[in-house]
Parts: C-alpha cells; structure tokens; sequence
C-alpha cells in the first residue's frame, strides 16, 4: 500500500474576476493504491478521494464543484458539488512471460509524446481544471479488458472497451467553466451523456509495439467512440439579468482511426513524434454568429477526414559544466501539437497548432525541484506560463507553490470556437496555488 494525503488551495488574482472571493478551491484529497496477491495473479486499486473543505467554512472553494447533482458514472466514479470519489484503477491481472491478461478500469499509456497523445484511444480527459490536474489525475479510467501478449523485443496490446465513459467538464458557473463573458453573449455548457450502452458504442483497438535498432516504434488502430467531445451550440437561454446566452451541447461520435509513433535517442536529446488518422472524424460547421438571432440552430455537422500529430524532444542540459557542483537533473522538453480536419469548412478543434515547452531543475540534493511550464496557442493568440517551486523534506513531506498566468491577446472575431484560443475562456483564471503533502507506503 502506498498514497498521500494532500491540501491544496487556488487563489484567484486576476482583477477582472466576477466574484470578491479569492479562494477557488481549497481540497483535501486523499490517493491510495493497494496491490494484493503474488507476482502472477493480483488485483490492483488506485482510490482518489476528494472533499471541499467548505465544511470547515463556506467560503473556502464555494465557487468549485465536482458534479452539479449526486452521480455515480459508468467507471465507478462517485461525484457530488463537494465530495467525490475516483477509482481510475481497479482491476484483476494475470500475468505470465507470454501474456498479460487484465479486466476492470484501466489507464493505458499509448504514444509517445508528452503533453498530447493522439494515439491515446481509450482515456478521456478529467478537464474541469484544464492543465493543472496532477499528471495521475489527468486521465480517466475506463472499464475494459486487455490482453498483452510478448513476442520476442515486441508486444501486441488488444483492448476491448464495452461502454462508453465521457469527458469530465466544469459545470457551467464553476470557477473553470467554458464560459463567454465581458461583453460577449454568455455561454452556457450542458452537460455530456455517454453514449447508449450498445454494440456499436464498444470501444476496440490494439497496438503493436517494440525496438529496431534502437528506436521504439508501434502501430495501433481504434474504432469506437471519440474520447473529446463536439462542442455544438443548440440554441440559446434566457438568463436573469443577462443577455441572451448560448447553449453549447457536448456531442459524441464514433470514429475509426490508426497511427503510429515513434521514439529514440541521439546525444542528449531523446526525440519523440506520434500521429493518427481518421477517415470519419465528425465536426462541426461553423456559422457567423454577430447575431445570435439569425443562426441557425442546431449546427450542421459532417464527417471529414481528419489528422493529428505532435512532435518534440527532451534535451538533458549538462549544466553541472556551467555551475560547479550542480547535482540535480536539468531537462527542457518542447513539443509542437495539431489537429485539424481536411474539410476546411469544419471549425478547427479547440486546442491545436500548440507549443509546448518545460525547464525542469532540481538543487540541495533533490530538495528543491524548480519547473517553468509554458503553453502557446500559435494560431489564435493565446498562452499560458506556470512557474513552481517545490520544496521535498525527503522524510514524506512536501510544499509546492505556483502562479498561472492566462493571457488571450487576440481580438475576438465572433465566431465561436474559430479565432478564440482555448485560452479565452480562461482569461480571467490568473492564480496562485499551494500544496503541502505527505506520502506514506
């Protein structure tokens, strides 16, 4: 048994923000992982469980919730407005050195790159708090059985996914909301179904993996539901005291794709590169929306032939040559992420043409880890920068403090999801964040 036991705070800062109360979330969370059985056959558990800490005073995290009603979802995820419970690994193995066999919920780590994987099939994303969740708690478990077989230097993964698990999104009026504001119509976000629990909703896919010469390379292919959803507006709201506000539906199709990635090493750098491609990927089309009242509702949508890559490396700076006695390890890790659907008439997804990039050093003997964290949005003119400093007492104990900074610096066109960046609707989000934490085995 191994876990941690957390507190952690994000403070609003930035001027603009509607409400006076600076504390967004203030979250106990507890994470645990159990294994019980021997080296062949074991059933493993990775519990998360999450509170508000609004019991202590209802103006700590007030404005964050996890689900707008009770819900219990497809992958044994338990959520409520301020408590929740995540079990994104549960399930039973059996492995052998010819063949590992697992059933339950399951995370599976395909691809190569290091923010965004288009080879990843399975897991959909947990995006109420867009890039700031833990890299473990940025994926959700879905329930399926797997079967890893090794041939020689080479393995062959098949997964079956019965059911179908959606995106987690921020309801709309949580601090994280995808929301239209200051001068804009008002944007209102319901909430996404699973798909029916039927045959031609399965999830199937299998990759084959292995090394040639030094460089990791696979192949995969998928059919089955997409794990983003469609973002369409449906109509429109009447809201109190607020102008008429647009109702934006999460959608979600079934798509085949296949790809590949790729992975080596050269000097100091490793380099990493994956795409997949999709013959039926459905999108949107997009209207002029200067004026809500001549749009036509719902937006038609069609399938297209559809790409996405990314590509980057990890370049392991010898810094110990400039500063004398630097012990720790000094990585920078850059990547180019793009989406995009060869049907041009289709509105672009909401995160592509990205750079990404990460400065990550550690001092006084792995004490103190130093990270800077930036995101651009090349197209739409938008970007992020997250410094953090994270001080290890290397006895369990641990404080970590950060500060996002969110620009969008683009004009907005009025059309929605087009020449908006991502980072629009997080304009206003600017924070600073601390965590203490304590591991224990």
């Amino acid at each position: 048994m191994t876990g941690f036991v957390e507190l952690e705070n994000f403070i609003g800062i930035h001027k603009n923000t509607e409400s006076d109360e600076p504390y967004k979330k203030c979250e106990l969370r507890n994470r645990t992982q159990l294994r019980y059985g021997t080296d062949t056959a074991y059933l493993l558990a990775t519990a998360n469980l999450y509170a508000m800490a609004t019991f202590l005073s209802d103006r700590l995290g007030r404005e964050y919730r996890y689900s707008e009603k009770d819900t219990v979802h497809r992958n044994l995820r338990i959520s409520s407005k301020y408590y929740e419970a995540s079990f994104n690994e549960l399930y039973a193995s059996y492995d052998t050195d010819r063949v590992r066999l697992r059933a339950g919920n399951q995370i599976y780590g395909w691809g190569t790159a290091d923010v965004y994987n288009p080879t990843s099939y399975f897991n959909p994303f947990d995006m109420r708090e867009y890039f700031f969740k833990d890299e473990d708690e940025q994926r959700l478990g879905v329930p399926s059985v797997s079967a890893m077989f090794f041939i020689g230097d080479f393995t062959l993964e098949t997964v079956l996914m019965p059911v179908h698990v959606p995106m987690a999104l921020a309801p709309s009026g949580n601090f994280w909301a995808i929301e239209s504001k200051l001068g804009r119509q008002p944007v209102i976000l319901e909430e996404g179904a699973a798909l029916d629990a039927k045959p031609e909703n399965m999830g199937a896919g299998a990759r084959f993996a292995g090394s040639l010469m030094g460089v990791d390379v696979s192949l995969s292919a998928y059919h089955g539901p997409y794990k983003e959803p469609l973002l369409v507006p449906d109509g429109t709201r009447i809201l109190p005291n607020k102008p008429l506000a647009l109702a934006v539906k999460q959608q979600y199709h079934v798509l085949t794709m296949i790809g590949t990635d790729v992975s080596f090493k050269m000097d100091k750098f490793v380099l990493q590169a994956e795409a997949a491609y999709s013959p039926d990927k459905t999108g949107m089309v997009m209207q002029d929306t200067d004026d809500i009242r001549r749009i036509a509702f719902p937006f038609e949508t069609r399938k297209s032939p559809y790409v996405s890559y990314s590509a980057g490396f990890n370049y392991f700076i010898p810094l110990g040559r400039l500063i004398e006695g630097h012990e720790g390890d000094t990585v920078f890790t850059a990547e180019w992420h793009q989406s995009l659907y060869l049907d041009r008439e289709l509105a672009d997804p909401l995160f592509t043409k990205i750079v990404s990039c990460r400065l990550e050093d550690s001092y006084f003997g792995g004490r103190l880890k130093v990270s800077l964290t930036a995101m651009f949005d090349t197209a739409k003119s938008g970007y992020l920068l997250w410094p953090q400093l994270t001080w290890d007492f290397q006895n369990g104990l641990s404080f970590s403090v950060t500060y996002a900074a969110i620009e969008h610096t683009g004009a907005s066109a009025g059309r929605i999801n087009e020449n908006e960046s991502a980072f629009y609707y997080l304009r206003d989000n600017d924070m600073v964040t601390w965590r203490v934490r304590y591991a224990y085995k």
